[in-house]
């Protein structure tokens, strides 16, 4: 392990016995090593489902949100069906970040959407009218909405 890792072995051996907190280049270097993702190390579990809204193609479980010093942060997991769904104006200064982790998803303002295949990222203004649409077949995806200042959760934080 400690060959394949480049982690030493009585760094590996005092992290085992817990005498030593692994770094994050740390447990990415045994993660690595192990073929596993950095959740095996760091117990991460998937969320539970959060409030869910569905609009004729896409489907979205918030996961979070919170406030930045930049402004409000909130994210979704989507689920976007090949339908055609148009997304009216959100506020001005809104911007819209879709990660795509499996299928190919079409999305941006409308007119000159984008294209995002599993593992790339795609990011546009929010706050003209967009589409989002999944090409041959359903497609997952991330979405993170970057409010700016001035914009806050309507819930109480």
């Amino acid at each position: 392990m400690a060959t394949r890792s480049g982690v030493g072995k009585g760094s590996i051996s005092e992290l085992e016995n817990g005498r030593r907190t692994a770094r994050l280049d740390t447990l990415f270097a045994l993660t690595k090593a192990l073929g596993a993702p950095l959740s095996a190390a760091v117990g991460v579990s998937p969320p539970a489902d959060g409030p869910s809204v569905h609009g004729q193609a896409v489907h979205a479980v918030s996961l979070s949100g919170w406030q930045t010093d930049d402004g409000y942060v909130e994210v979704y997991r989507i689920t976007v069906e090949t339908t055609t769904q148009h997304s009216p104006a959100h506020a001005t200064g809104v911007r819209e970040t879709i990660t795509v982790v499996a299928g190919t998803l079409e999305a941006g303002p409308l007119g000159d959407p984008q294209i995002a295949a599993a593992g790339e990222t795609m990011c546009f203004p929010g706050n003209v009218p967009h589409v989002y649409r999944a090409v041959n077949g359903p497609a997952e995806a991330v979405l993170t909405m970057h409010y700016p200042p001035g914009i806050t959760t309507p819930v109480a934080q």
